[in-house]
């Protein structure tokens, strides 16, 4: 399969969506990678017309690539890349591409942290369109999208066990604790009591860390370089993760890469740590009557039973939970995407000229497979009957789209229209 894989942002998404794109290649995929943040950086002092030359010449490159589908970190690839710099623009990777799009989502922000208005209702619609699927990283945001109506499934996230690994021999671990990420308030609280067990904190935001009494002598600045970082946990015993607020019910980068290094994590999230994990024999969980600094404490004082958990939960992680596994336990659904999306095509062809030979390729669907969206072709099913006049068979179809997702932007327009036809 041809895969388009890319990142707008910055951050550490950044190498999220790099190691999906390594992890396709190792699955024999072959892979189109876009860096629309370096693209952003070369072209950011030359104005508009710059951004829509470059963009003229990646449409240009995708088309010629013709992928089967696109990797998306979040909702990136639906979405104008250059939005704020081109206003207006409405270009997007996945109009280019004209492939569906799996839509992998470790942050949860707009349009899906506020109820649909005016502004929101497009970026919904989009989302719940046949050609895009999420998989998303947290139980709670993934009830959440499927309040909003869009089509999606829970995946956790994983490591790139290539660039993360133990180090050689035993390996001299020589910073007792390690934080790495940003500040926030819960995270500063919790972390002002671990300090005097020799805390040594990487992250981002240097002015919250050092103008904090406490925690300033615990800094050690930003380490952005994945190879740093990777050193720093191999020289860790333990590393503690007080999880952020757009992660509710989820285990972030960071969990997996510091375990897959043998360094032994203690977390707050115990619910979603004991689903993918076997809390006291890959890593540690916090129970709610428990202090961070308190486990942290008693870890620290049995060295050999810290170092086993370390050990055991490098080889879980490296084992059972890397992107290359991730992207092979969703291959039969990535195939259907592809698949069906192209489905909908003919759809679309027959249902223009001949509405009664589209219902009879889609009985044809049905009967072949399991259909990812029967509540959007149930919509289609309804629209085609409206067509041929047959009114209290669209309804129902209608109804039975409603069933299947009540939040499917445009079924109460379709309804009242075949009630007013």
């Amino acid at each position: 399969m041809k895969m388009v894989v890319s990142i707008r942002q910055r951050s550490f998404a950044r190498y999220v969506a790099f190691d999906l794109a390594e992890a396709a290649r190792r699955l024999g995929h072959v892979v189109h990678w876009i860096d629309f943040d370096a693209l952003q950086q070369g072209t950011a002092a030359r104005g508009p017309d710059a951004y829509r030359e470059a963009l003229g010449r990646v449409d240009e490159q995708v088309r010629a690539f013709a992928p089967d589908l696109v990797l998306s970190y979040g909702i990136e690839a639906i979405v104008p890349p250059f939005l704020r710099e081109v206003p207006g623009d409405s270009w997007t990777l996945a109009d280019a591409a004209r492939a569906p799009v799996a839509c992998f989502f470790y942050d949860f922000g707009v349009p899906f942290d506020r109820p649909v208005d005016a502004a929101t209702a497009p970026w919904v619609a989009r989302a719940q369109r046949a050609d895009v699927r999420v998989f998303c990283w947290d139980r709670q945001a993934l009830a959440d999208l499927q309040r909003y109506g869009v089509a999606a499934e829970y995946l956790p996230m994983a490591v790139n066990e290539a660039m993360f690994f133990p180090p050689p021999g035993d390996g001299l671990r020589d910073l007792p604790v390690v934080f790495s990420g940003g500040p926030t308030p819960e995270r500063m609280a919790a972390l002002r009591a671990v300090a005097p067990h020799g805390l040594a904190i990487y992250g981002y935001d240097e002015a919250a860390w050092t103008t904090d009494p406490v925690l300033a002598a615990s800094y050690r600045g930003f380490v952005p370089e994945r190879d740093r970082l990777r050193d720093i946990y191999q020289r860790a015993r333990v590393t503690l993760n007080v999880t952020r607020a757009h992660g509710r019910a989820s285990l972030n980068m960071r969990v997996f890469e510091a375990m897959a290094c043998g360094c032994t994590v203690i977390t707050d999230q115990a619910e979603e740590a004991a689903a993918l994990f076997t809390p006291g024999e890959h890593l540690v969980t916090i129970d709610r009557d428990e202090s961070p600094a308190a486990v942290v404490s008693r870890v620290l004082a049995d060295e050999a039973r810290r170092a086993a958990i370390g050990a055991h939960g490098a080889a879980c992680v490296r084992r059972d939970h890397t992107y290359v596994e991730r992207l092979s336990s969703i291959a039969p659904q990535l195939k259907a995407l592809v698949s069906e999306s192209r489905a909908w095509a003919f759809w679309d062809s027959f249902l223009a000229v001949d509405p009664d030979k589209a219902l009879r390729f889609l009985g044809v669907l049905r009967a072949e497979r399991s259909l990812l969206r029967e509540d959007l072709w149930h919509m289609a099913e309804a629209e085609a009957l409206g067509r041929l006049g047959r009114r209290a068979l669209a309804l129902r179809a209608c109804r039975e789209a409603q069933r299947r997702n009540p939040a499917l932007l445009g079924l109460d327009r379709l309804a009242e229209q075949l009630q007013t036809h």
